[in-house]
């Protein structure tokens, strides 16, 4: 039996199983995969360290009150993490992505972290990754 107009044809549609193949949506993103402000300050921090790190000494070429203001706009990104309450899953995983970051910075990395430091660095990795896992 042919459907009769487009609704029934779309509607006719739905009542196909889903085997195999793909299904690629066109349009606009939704609310769910478009990252909070606090993700994307968590992850402009991150990214902006990890510039100022690839920097070729920045402490012997860059004037104290560059490198005072690059701290200061770290420090308040973490302050942001710590004061403003996540909304979903990408917040918390730019928020471990921040704290692993400000982690490495202090700790000098994994091998010079005691064992709860470590499993804390450990739950941060996998908290990172789960964002973009189940996202």
């Amino acid at each position: 039996m042919a459907p009769a107009s487009r609704r029934g044809f779309l509607r006719g549609l739905t009542t196909l199983p889903l085997i195999g193949g793909g299904v690629t949506l066109i349009g606009s993103a939704s609310a769910a995969n478009v990252p909070s402000d606090l993700a994307r300050a968590c992850d402009a921090a991150v990214a902006r360290l990890r510039y100022v790190n690839e920097n070729d000494e920045p402490d012997e070429c860059w004037p104290d009150e560059r490198i005072t203001a690059e701290n200061m706009a770290f420090d308040a990104a973490l302050e942001r993490s710590a004061t403003e309450k996540a909304s979903c899953l990408g917040d918390l995983s730019a928020k471990a992505r921040l704290l692993l970051c400000e982690f490495r910075e202090n700790l000098g990395g994994d091998l010079e972290a005691n064992a709860g430091e470590r499993a804390l660095m450990a739950f941060l990795r996998e908290m990172a990754e789960e964002g973009t896992l189940c996202a």
